[in-house]
């Protein structure tokens, strides 16, 4: 190995401790490889969390470059060694991150695509070229005598090899293959850059093959290997430049519709444009807008308004109106009941046939379930409104059944009826059927028979015994069996515990020849009074608890 420029020696360390450091760089030790888990986790949740602080903690943390650098520096020299070992080493941590990525996901209950990990899947030629002129700064700052530690840092941060490695696994984890592929191809594109662009400073400061080995065809293996990775960073770029100018035409466009809808929508005190976002796919700009009003915009304005825009950009436009309501300055009552009726609802930019009103209740009804879930959730209830109506005093009736690990408290019932009288602004009475899954008896018969072992009978009356006295029962036979024989089965074990049966929805119990017994709690929450404080009262039903 050939040595340093002597008008460089001032500027820069000798050759041999870079070659040290270097080689000690792509060292895979207990050290490291500890290193490598905390960078994956914090990048990982960081991710997850959608944090930029704790994602470039994890780009600090992160050991990578050390590898990454010794890479380019065999490159350089022709070292085979060092290069077998540094790749041996970069192959074993990415596959150490990957691997972590994709378990920790699995334990993760946070698993939501966030914009932070969406910004990693989509790499164009500007990563390219930020990886390269990082590569040069982290390659001279290792070089350098005097300004690696401060260099360094900012080279790991602008690099950011490791979030792009925690997203491949989080893409593999959730089976997302789209992001999985996107975010290993930023990693790729990096790593590329950073050991072509360290390979040329090493061989601008001095560094060169050794002359012993490879005789007068030195120069002819450093001219080959300029021109291969010329070559490489030019197939690397093809697709990046086709993302960067994909993202530079939606951006353009993006400006186009933001000037339309600006110019259109008036007057600025009743109307403005709240959010937009525009994506270009299978050659169609799609367009969705949030639009605070006071009043409603009509169908026919919402087309001219999407004719306006195709003429602005020259390109087809599927067009989505969001309507949020502001408060309104005095209008007539013709118009408020107008505005009422539509109600802020999402409507589409073509014009489309009033629904039905039985679409409407549908829809009404998977709004409401939609609350209810959440409302119910928290405690691992799973609810579904069976139906909807209206009573003849004006309130809202809702008739739902729910299955729950254990006995589910009646005030939770109540806070979610008060929920839902928020959401219908009207009074809102339940009628409640809770499947106990938690607490189900499974009876296993053997071949026909009718009547269980004494042991089982002794099961099933404890059972009965420990269950609230006002909660009923379901029973749920398995798949296979005869439905004679399921009903003569039930007839002997209702006549051992005496509670009112219903009927429920449940999955079978997993046997081909069982019998499961489901508690159920039957719950009606009436509507609250004016004069009856804050929580709607709930009165007894058959198997209340």
């Amino acid at each position: 190995m050939s040595t340093a420029p002597a008008a460089a020696a001032t500027l820069f360390k000798a050759p041999e401790v870079i070659y040290q450091e270097a080689y000690e760089g792509r060292q895979f030790d207990a050290v490291y490889f500890a290193m490598m888990v905390f960078a994956c986790l914090i990048a990982l949740m960081g991710l997850l969390l959608n944090s930029p602080a704790v994602i470039i903690g994890a780009m600090l943390i992160s050991p990578l470059m050390g590898p990454i650098l010794a890479c380019g520096l065999a490159l350089t020299t022709a070292e085979w060694s060092l290069g077998k070992k540094a790749t041996r080493n970069l192959v074993l941590s990415v596959g150490e991150v990957v691997v972590i990525a994709v378990v920790a996901t699995h334990l993760s209950p946070l698993r939501e695509t966030t914009p932070e990990i969406l910004a990693r899947t989509n790499p164009n030629l500007m990563d390219l070229l930020i990886a390269f002129f990082s590569g040069l700064a982290g390659t001279v700052a290792l070089a350098s005598r005097k300004t690696a530690f401060t260099i360094l840092p900012g080279v790991a941060i602008a690099t950011a090899v490791m979030p792009p490695l925690a997203t491949v696994g989080y893409g593999i984890g959730t089976r997302q293959w789209t992001v999985a592929s996107g975010a290993f191809m930023l990693f790729f594109t990096n790593f590329t850059a950073i050991v072509l662009s360290a390979s040329l400073v090493f061989l601008l400061i001095g560094f060169r093959p050794e002359v012993e080995r490879f005789g007068e065809r030195h120069l002819l293996l450093v001219r080959w290997r300029i021109a291969i990775a010329a070559a490489l960073l030019l197939v690397i770029s093809i697709p990046l430049m086709r993302t960067l100018l994909h993202a530079s035409e939606q951006a353009r466009i993006r400006g186009q519709v933001r000037d339309v809808l600006r110019s259109a929508i008036h007057p600025p005190a009743e109307r403005q444009l709240d959010s937009l976002s525009v994506e270009l796919r299978n050659g169609k700009v799609h367009v969705t807008a949030a639009v605070q009003t006071a009043q409603f915009i009509e169908p026919a304005e919402i087309e001219r308004l999407r004719t306006a825009i195709e003429h602005r950009i020259q390109s087809p436009v599927d067009f989505q109106v969001q309507q949020l309501q502001l408060a309104r300055r005095p209008a007539s009552t013709e118009q408020v009941i107008h505005d009422f009726l539509a109600a802020g609802l999402v409507r589409p930019a073509t014009i489309a046939k009033p629904p039905s009103p039985a679409a409407e209740i549908e829809s009404a009804q998977q709004r409401l379930e939609k609350s209810l879930r959440s409302l119910v959730g928290a405690a691992g209830v799973t609810a579904q409104i069976q139906s909807v109506g209206k009573a003849s005093d004006g309130s809202v009736e809702v008739n739902a059944s729910a299955q729950a690990p254990q006995v589910t408290p009646v005030d939770m019932w109540m806070v979610a009826a008060a929920g839902l009288g928020k959401e219908v602004t009207a009074p809102v009475r339940m009628n409640v059927t809770v499947s106990v899954t938690g607490g189900t008896l499974v009876v296993v018969y053997h071949a026909k028979e009718v009547r269980p072992s004494s042991a089982l009978f002794r099961r099933v009356r404890a059972f009965s015994a420990a269950l609230p006295k006002d909660m009923s029962v379901a029973f749920v036979p398995s798949t296979g069996v005869d439905q004679a024989l399921a009903a003569r089965r039930v007839a002997v074990l209702h006549s051992e515990i005496p509670r009112a049966g219903v009927d429920v929805d449940l999955r079978p119990p997993v046997g081909d020849n069982a019998l499961a017994i489901v508690p159920v709690q039957r719950i009606k929450v009436e509507p609250r009074s004016e004069a009856e404080g804050s929580s709607p009262p709930a009165t007894p039903a058959s198997g209340h608890d």
